[in-house]
């Protein structure tokens, strides 16, 4: 297994969601190191955390089934982040009202949780060749490694 030196906090109450994209992606992925957080109360402890490194990605889900929803938590997240951190929105809703509303509050993409075990492992191979192989992000730490031949 290579370095994991990629974080992806999950916000997702639905922890066979959290599992089957830690399962994959130890297979397509293994760069990354999936850190779950199932509700607002945990991931505002989680980033409270002043050993907390911020995550390099962050996959929310827009309806964590609180008082305080997904919708509520990005605005938040994009100013504890400065806007350095892309926030994904995950949800089962393809709603042009909820995709608008994520839009609107600094989301930086909008994707549909898929149906099925190939449509989780086809969107674990996008996730690693967008955020990962292609995309460079602002760290307060080094880039990956295999980054540095390219900068």
């Amino acid at each position: 297994m290579e370095n994991q030196d990629f974080e992806v906090l999950v916000i997702d109450d639905d922890q066979p969601t959290y599992d089957l994209l830690v399962r994959i992606g130890n297979e397509l992925f293994p760069q990354a190191h999936f850190v779950w957080q199932a509700s607002y109360d945990q991931t505002v402890r989680y980033l409270d955390d002043q050993s907390t490194i911020p995550p390099h990605i962050v996959l929310l889900d827009i309806d964590l089934r609180q008082a305080v929803d997904g919708l509520d938590l990005l605005p938040q997240l994009r100013t504890r982040f400065k806007g350095k951190t892309p926030v994904v929105m995950l949800s089962v809703s393809d709603s042009n009202d909820k995709i608008n509303r994520a839009y609107e509050r600094g989301a930086i993409a909008f994707t549909r949780k898929p149906d099925d075990l190939q449509g989780w492992r086809n969107y674990m191979t996008l996730l690693k060749a967008y955020w990962y192989e292609t995309t460079l992000l602002p760290r307060s730490t080094p880039p990956p490694t295999h980054l540095l031949n390219y900068l």
